[in-house]
């Protein structure tokens, strides 16, 4: 059985597989990631530019003008 974010990545590796470098992939905490790279790694096996991963703290952050 795969899991959400295994499903989630191959669709987004679909879809834009020509500019994942221009992607960002909001997350509610840090621990996914991790997996989200390794998902990205055994579906490319080639050097690649990753999308941009951060957490929904920190593109809210990223967001504000504070």
């Amino acid at each position: 059985m795969r899991t959400f974010l295994e499903e989630t990545c191959e669709k987004i590796y679909k879809n834009h597989k020509n500019d994942l470098e221009n992607i960002a992939i909001i997350i509610p905490n840090r621990r996914a990631s991790v997996y989200i790279q390794k998902y990205f790694f055994n579906l490319i096996q080639k050097p690649f530019f990753a999308p941009k991963i951060t957490t929904i703290n920190e593109w809210i952050d990223e967001q504000t003008n504070e």
